[in-house]
C-alpha cells in the first residue's frame, strides 16, 4: 500500500520477478536485504516460491521509500526495483506515507463466493504517550468512502472487473467511483463488515474519511489487503458415463490427443459437491504448474496408465475455461485429475477430479505368428505326399498372436479384462484369406493352381487378463484342397500356400493390421489315379483284378510306391452287367501302392461272358480313363471261359500244317 498509520506496521508483498513485466516469478530460494530499517523481524529476509508478504513500520508521520538493496541470488545488473502502490502500475515510486490517524482495514482471506462476515474497519490514532494505536472515535456513525485495488493481477492482467461488496453493496474500483457508505463504529472504534467477491487473486480495500461539521479539515485514510480463492476446479473429460462402464460410449483413442475442459470456480452454492454445478468461474485465477493425473475407473484389477504431459499452465481467462491437451495411454475408464502443487496467495486449493468419461479404445491391433502351422501330408510312410483334390487338415494349426496396442505403439494392457475386450475369434475367422492360388505350381494352361482353404471357427482368448494379447488358435478341423482337374496334371511339386489376415476389426471398429505367412507343407503334392487292371480265366475259378495307385511324373503315370495308405473296399466294385458273377471280397490298405481290390467269384460250369468292374473312388484317385476330358472311376474288364494256360508254359504258338 501507498499509506499507513504509524502506530500500525503495513504488509507489503515481495515478488521475485523472472521478467520485467514480473508475469513468470523465480521461484528459488531468495535472500533479500531490505531498506530502509523498520522491517517487522529484521531488514534480511529469505522466502521461496517467488513472493512473501513482509510487514514495515513508520513510527514517524512522513514518506518511506522502501525497496531491496540487494539480494542472493543478485538480480541483473540492468534491472531496477519497481512497485505496484495500491494495485497500480508498476514504477519506480515505491513510498508509503504514515499518518498519526486513520483507519486500519482487516479482512481474512476467504473463499470466491463465499465471503467472510468477519472483516473490520478500525478507526485507530497513535497515542501520543504509549505510540499504540487507540480508537480514533466511538459509538459513532460516519460515512466513509469505499474502492478496491486489484493488486495481483493489477488491473492490466484482469480478465474481468468483477466488483467487491460491503455489506451486499457493490463498490467501485478505483477512487474516483468511490462507494459510500454509513458505516457504525461500536465504542471500540470497530466497524464490523461483510465482505464479498466472486472473483480470485489479491485485492486491496480502500477507505477514505473527509470530516465536516466540529471534524471538519480531518481526513483519515487507510487500506488492507486479502486474496480471494477458487474453491477448486471443475473438470471435464467429454462425456460422463455410469456403471457399468465397459458399456460406455467410446471417449478417445489411447495415446491421441484430447482436450479437458477446466475451470477454477468459486463457492459450491448449491452443496451438491460437485463443483460443475452451482458455482461461478474466477476468470482472474492463473497458476503455472498444475498437475494432470487420472485414476482408474475400469476394468477393476487394470492399470492406469499414463498422462501426457503431466502438467499445464492455467491462464485467466473470462470464463477461466482451459482447455489442456494430454493423451492417455491405457485403454479403459478413467477421471482425470488436476492437482495444484503450489499455493494461492498462501492457500492451498484442492484437486479437481473429473467424473467418469467414456471408455478409451486402443488406436490397432498388431498381429505375430506365435505358431505358423504345417499341413500334414496324406501319406508319410515313406516320402510324405498329399493327392490333388484330396481334403487335408492341419498337422500343427496356427496360432497368431494379436496385440492391443494405442497410437504410439504400446500395449494397452487393460484392453484384455472382462467386458472391455470387443474382437471376437469370428470377427478374426471373417478377416482370413488364403491366396487363393499356389505360388509354385502351374497347371496345364500356364495359370497358378487354384487351392481352398475351408475355415471352421477358431478360438480366441487372451494371454493374461492384463496383458493386452490375444491367441487365435485355428481350427482343427480346417480342410485345405487342391483342385482336381485335367488341368492341374502336373509333375510333383512341395505345395507354397500363404495365408493373409485384412480388413478385420472389433465392434468398436479398431482395426487389425493386415498380416501375411506361409503355412510349411513339407511334402510333395501329386496327381494320382488308381488303375484297375483287367482278369480273365476259366469261368470254373473266381478271378481277382488287382489296382495300382499312379501319379504323373511330368511326363507318363508311374507307380506310387509311397502309397501304403489309401483303404480299399470291395463294396466300391459294381457289376454290369450284374448276374453272371458277383463280388466276394476284397478290403485292406495299399502295399506300395498296389493291392488285389476286387475278388469275383466263380460262375460255373457253362457261363461264360465277360463284365465290366466299376470302381468307385474319391475325385483325387480319378483320371480322364475314356479321353473323353472328364474325371472318371477307374473300370476294368472280368471274362470267364477262356483258358488261360499251364503255369509252366512261358510260350504257346500254333503252326498250320
Amino acid at each position: 500500500p501507498g499509506q499507513g498509520i504509524t502506530c500500525s506496521p503495513q504488509n507489503v508483498l515481495i515478488r521475485a520477478c523472472a521478467d520485467a513485466a514480473c508475469s513468470q516469478l523465480y521461484t528459488d530460494p531468495v535472500t533479500v536485504n531490505l531498506t530502509p530499517s523498520g522491517w517487522v523481524g529484521g531488514d534480511t529476509a529469505t522466502f521461496s516460491g517467488g513472493q512473501t508478504t513482509l510487514q514495515f513500520r513508520g513510527n514517524i508521520p512522513g514518506t518511506y521509500s522502501v525497496g531491496v538493496s540487494s539480494s542472493v541470488p543478485m538480480t541483473q545488473a540492468f534491472t531496477t526495483n519497481t512497485c505496484s502502490r495500491d494495485g497500480g502500475a508498476l514504477s519506480t515510486n515505491c513510498s508509503i506515507t504514515f499518518t498519526d490517524s486513520g483507519f486500519v482495514v482487516q479482512v481474512p482471506d476467504f473463499m470466491a463466493g463465499a465471503g467472510t462476515d468477519s472483516a473490520l474497519l478500525k478507526a485507530v490514532k497513535k497515542d501520543d504517550t504509549t505510540q499504540a494505536c487507540v480508537p480514533g472515535f466511538s459509538s459513532v456513525n460516519k460515512t466513509i468512502s469505499f474502492w478496491s485495488d486489484y493488486v495481483n493481477p493489477g488491473p492490466a492482467g484482469r480478465v474481468a472487473s468483477l466488483p467487491l461488496s460491503i455489506n451486499g453493496n457493490d463498490i467501485g474500483n478505483a477512487e474516483a467511483n468511490a462507494t459510500s457508505l454509513n458505516v457504525m463504529f461500536n465504542a471500540a472504534g470497530e466497524a464490523p463488515l461483510q465482505i464479498n467477491y466472486t472473483d480470485a487473486g489479491l485485492m486491496q480495500l480502500n477507505t477514505r474519511l473527509v470530516a465536516s461539521g466540529d471534524d471538519s479539515g480531518l481526513v483519515m485514510t487507510g487500506s488492507g489487503q486479502f486474496s480471494s480463492r477458487p474453491a477448486g476446479f471443475c473438470v471435464r473429460a467429454g462425456t460422463e458415463c455410469n456403471s457399468p462402464y465397459e458399456n460406455c460410449t467410446v471417449s478417445a483413442v489411447a495415446g491421441d490427443d484430447v482436450s479437458l475442459q477446466v475451470q477454477a470456480v468459486g463457492a459450491d452454492t448449491d452443496g451438491d459437491g460437485d463443483l460443475c454445478t452451482g458455482t461461478q468461474p474466477t476468470p482472474s485465477f492463473a497458476m503455472n504448474n498444475v498437475q494432470i493425473g487420472s485414476q482408474l475407473v475400469a476394468p477393476a484389477g487394470g492399470v492406469n496408465g499414463v498422462v501426457s504431459p503431466t502438467s499445464y499452465n492455467h491462464v485467466a481467462a473470462l470464463t477461466n475455461l482451459n482447455s489442456p491437451v494430454i493423451r492417455q495411454s491405457e485403454s479403459g475408464v478413467f477421471n482425470f485429475t488436476v492437482t495444484p502443487v503450489a499455493n494461492y496467495f498462501g492457500h492451498s486449493i484442492p484437486a479437481g477430479v473429473s467424473q467418469p468419461g467414456g471408455r478409451f479404445i486402443p488406436a490397432r491391433f498388431a498381429v505375430a505368428a506365435g505358431n505358423s502351422g504345417s499341413i500334414a501330408p496324406f501319406c508319410s510312410t515313406s516320402s510324405g505326399f498329399a493327392y490333388s483334390g484330396q481334403d487335408m487338415s492341419w498337422q500343427v494349426a496356427p496360432q497368431l498372436q494379436i496385440t492391443a496396442l494405442n497410437r504410439q505403439g504400446v500395449t494397452t494392457r487393460n484392453y484384455t479384462q472382462p467386458g472391455f475386450m470387443r474382437l471376437t475369434a469370428a470377427a478374426v475367422q471373417g478377416g482370413l484369406l488364403p491366396s487363393g492360388t499356389d505360388s509354385n505350381a502351374q497347371g496345364v494352361d500356364g495359370n497358378l493352381l487354384p487351392v481352398t482353404l475351408t475355415a471352421q471357427p477358431g478360438l480366441l482368448q487372451v494371454t493374461a487378463l492384463d496383458s493386452g494379447v490375444m491367441n487365435y488358435d485355428f481350427s482343427a478341423l480346417d480342410i485345405w484342397r487342391y483342385g482336381k482337374s485335367l488341368n492341374s496334371r502336373t509333375a510333383p511339386f512341395a505345395p507354397q500356400l500363404s495365408l493373409n489376415i485384412s480388413n478385420i476389426q472389433d465392434s468398436d471398429n479398431v482395426p487389425v493390421d493386415s498380416f501375411s505367412w506361409q503355412p510349411s507343407a513339407a511334402f510333395e503334392l501329386r496327381y494320382g489315379r488308381l488303375q484297375l487292371e483287367n482278369a480273365y480265366g476259366p469261368e470254373t475259378q473266381s478271378l481277382t483284378l488287382p489296382i495300382r495307385a499312379q501319379y504323373w511324373n511330368g511326363s507318363r503315370y508311374v507307380l506310387n510306391t509311397d502309397d501304403s495308405c489309401w483303404a480299399y473296399s470291395a463294396a466300391n466294385a459294381t457289376l454290369n452287367p450284374a448276374g453272371l458273377t458277383s463280388v466276394s471280397g476284397q478290403n485292406g490298405i495299399l502295399l506300395q501302392g498296389e493291392a488285389p481290390a476286387v475278388a469275383l467269384t466263380a460262375p460255373g460250369s457253362g457261363n461264360t461272358g465277360t463284365v465290366q468292374v466299376d470302381y468307385a473312388v474319391p475325385v483325387f484317385l480319378q483320371d480322364d480313363f475314356s479321353g473323353a476330358g472328364l474325371l472318371e472311376n477307374p473300370s476294368g474288364l472280368a471274362t470267364f471261359g477262356i483258358f488261360r494256360g499251364h503255369d509252366r508254359i512261358i510260350y504257346w504258338r500254333e503252326v498250320g500244317r
